[in-house]
């Protein structure tokens, strides 16, 4: 249906479309995104300290993204994986 680069930028194009819908989402509904993505997985636990540990997700940012939406997005994500991970860690037992 589309050339080679007519369907690279229209990947390109739902990417930014996506980030941008994205950062516009509620902490809360950016916590469910995640946390639906993550049960997807087979080791959940892995792929946040992976991805806390490597900062992967900074590679995620559309190329024409502006400093602030990339700044929004590596807090926002940063703070939601680093509260799953906590979330997973069995407290002290009394």
């Amino acid at each position: 249906m589309f050339g080679r680069e007519e369907g690279l930028n229209a990947l390109r194009d739902s990417h930014e479309r996506i980030f941008i819908e994205w950062l516009g989402f509620s902490l809360k509904q950016k916590f469910e995104d995640v946390d639906n993505y993550l049960a997807e997985l087979e080791e959940p636990h892995k792929a946040v300290n992976h991805w806390l540990g490597s900062k992967l997700f900074n590679s995620y940012v559309p190329g024409e993204a502006h400093s602030l939406e990339r700044d929004l997005y590596m807090h926002d994500l940063e703070a939601l994986l680093e509260t799953i991970k906590n979330a997973a860690v069995p407290g002290p037992t009394a």
